[in-house]
């Protein structure tokens, strides 16, 4: 459960930045370059993060940013966790199958 901690720790960590970074430059404008990194990473492995993040800023209503920041932060990474907890597990069952 350590490792599954601390993957999920660094790809919320990531996802985060990464999705703050491309709405700050979406006002100043970006490289085409960074967009699609940035795309492809929010749709890969920053998927659960992602989608939590912007499903609680979806529902938000007029609460204090500072607090919308902690939640989605705290909803990112429990999102996150449980999708590589799961994959985890089914990797090592899968493992175990083929051995």
């Amino acid at each position: 459960m350590r490792k599954s901690i601390l993957i999920a720790t660094i790809l919320c960590l990531v996802s985060i930045i990464a999705g703050t970074l491309l709405v700050y430059h979406a006002n100043f404008g970006v490289p085409k370059g960074w967009s699609v990194l940035t795309a492809i990473w929010l749709y890969g492995p920053g998927l659960p993060t992602f989608l939590a993040v912007t499903g609680l800023a979806s529902v938000w209503g007029g609460f204090p940013l500072a607090l919308f920041l902690i939640c989605a932060t705290l909803l990112g990474f429990a999102f996150q966790l449980l999708v590589v907890h799961q994959l985890r597990l089914f990797l090592m069952r899968r493992k175990r199958k083929e051995a």
